[in-house]
Parts: structure tokens; C-alpha cells; sequence
């Protein structure tokens, strides 16, 4: 899949075992932030190149389809989860 944008961020699925691997993350799922522009919102939220979106709210973020504005936002950064948000 190509990557959106979503909050002003530039986003794409997980895709392949090497980035599995990478993030340290249990399958092939969550939305991997390519860029995150300062001035916009997702900077604003708190969001980080590299970061591994894997929840909001209370659900599961599988693939760029399950993006919404929610808090919290539950992340993988640098192979540790990290809340943003409430």
C-alpha cells in the first residue's frame, strides 16, 4: 500500500518480517509514520518518524484503515510501547 497522510503525518502499514523484526512487534500489523512534519497535528500529538501506531482508544490498529482521531495513541518507539495522549 501507498502511503496517506493522517494529521498531516505521512503513514504507511507495516509490511514485511524485516520491519516486524525492526519495531520489535508480534505480526505485521499497525501504520508506521514516515514523516511527521513540526507545525503539524500528529507532531503535536507527539508522533515521531519511526513510530509503530498499534492502538487508539481501546482498539487494535491494524492497517492505515483503522486510523482515527482518539486518545490515547498507543505507539512502538524504539521497541517499547509508549502512550500519547490521555
Amino acid at each position: 500500500m501507498k502511503p496517506i497522510q493522517w494529521l498531516g503525518a505521512t503513514v504507511r502499514n507495516v509490511s514485511g518480517l524485516g520491519e516486524v523484526s525492526a519495531f520489535g512487534l508480534g505480526g505485521e500489523s499497525g501504520v508506521l509514520v514516515l514523516e511527521a512534519p513540526v507545525g503539524s497535528l500528529a507532531a503535536a500529538l507527539g508522533l515521531r518518524e519511526g513510530d509503530v501506531i498499534v492502538q487508539i482508544g481501546k482498539a487494535r490498529v491494524d492497517s492505515v484503515r483503522d486510523l482515527r482521531m482518539e486518545d490515547p495513541i498507543r505507539i512502538i518507539r524504539n521497541q517499547r510501547q509508549v502512550t500519547l495522549g490521555k
